[in-house]
């Protein structure tokens, strides 16, 4: 027997020119997940749905390492490995800062 869990959610990346998502992947846990684009790198947290990262790559950048194909969590989800068409990785530190407000 299944039971429902959760609901559909509907993301947007905030960028202003039209894109095609190419590769989505969470980490093993589940509550982070990185969506690529050709030119944009964005992460987010799930749980609740946020945008915790962004990264646009420049025109210079496509044009001499290729466009973003692939990406893999490392497993403690600090790391991510981005992969590119002409085959290299970038390599990116997840720097997660969470603020607690109090009264």
């Amino acid at each position: 027997m299944y039971f429902p869990i959760g609901s559909f959610r509907s993301l947007s990346i905030p960028i202003e020119e039209s894109y095609d998502i190419i590769f989505i992947r969470t980490t093993r846990d589940r509550l982070k997940l990185v969506v690529l684009t050709p030119t944009v790198i964005t992460v987010w947290l799930s749980k609740p749905s946020t945008l915790v990262g962004l990264i646009r790559r420049s025109e210079n950048s496509i044009a001499t390492h290729g466009h973003n194909v692939y990406a893999e969590w490392r497993n403690d989800t600090q790391k991510l490995v981005v992969s590119v068409n002409f085959k290299l990785n970038f390599k990116f530190e997840l720097l997660l800062f969470f603020s607690a407000y109090l009264d």
